[in-house]
């Protein structure tokens, strides 16, 4: 519950600096295509085929107008890799 609850405010925090940002730069959410949100690790054991981000892409879309890709680490995990460069 208590990570939930986290998850739900940094992705809440994500969403107001893309606010932010497109209003210093003068764009509106229709002029962006996609965010790429990665989130935050907060467990990350790729010998063992886990890692857990949090941050939520679908709320984040749904507060910004904008389509959101995120989690990408996980299948790169799942196949036996490190999930980063």
């Amino acid at each position: 519950g208590e990570i939930v609850h986290i998850e739900n405010e940094m992705t809440a925090a994500h969403a107001e600096i893309v606010k932010i940002f497109l209003k210093k730069a003068g764009l509106k959410a229709r002029d962006i295509d996609v965010i790429g949100f990665h989130g935050q690790t907060i467990f990350h054991d790729p010998i063992n085929r886990f890692t857990w981000q949090i941050g939520d892409g679908a709320i984040l879309a749904a507060l910004t107008g904008i389509d959101v890709i995120n989690d990408f680490r996980s299948a790169d995990v799942a196949a036996g890799g490190q999930g980063a460069p």
